[in-house]
């Protein structure tokens, strides 16, 4: 199980967005679509993020836009700024990312 804290609509990831990780992250996140608001998502705390974890966070921020609603990224470790900068989606996504 992924290591996250959740209040609300925000979420916190302790932990790996990868592959091994993607099934339980995906319920978590699906979770959140049916809540109310916004969804604010701090990653900080992500010690390693591959492609399956980048397409995740595309997937709940369509699923959000679908029902007007947003993703607020908060906090953001290196390693997942390294992807963000890989696929160069930080403002394509229109996602508000604050450290």
């Amino acid at each position: 199980m992924v290591r996250t804290e959740i209040r609300e609509n925000r979420i916190v990831i302790d932990d790996e967005m990868t592959i091994f990780t993607a099934a339980d992250l995906k319920s978590i996140f699906v979770e959140r679509l049916s809540g109310n608001g916004d969804v604010e998502l701090d990653l900080s705390k992500v010690s390693e993020m591959d492609t399956t974890g980048f397409q995740l966070l595309l997937l709940l921020d369509r699923e959000l836009k679908k029902r007007q609603k947003n993703l607020h990224i908060r906090g953001v470790s290196e390693k997942v700024r390294a992807v963000f900068a890989l696929y160069r989606k930080e403002e394509v996504l229109g996602l508000a990312i604050d450290d």
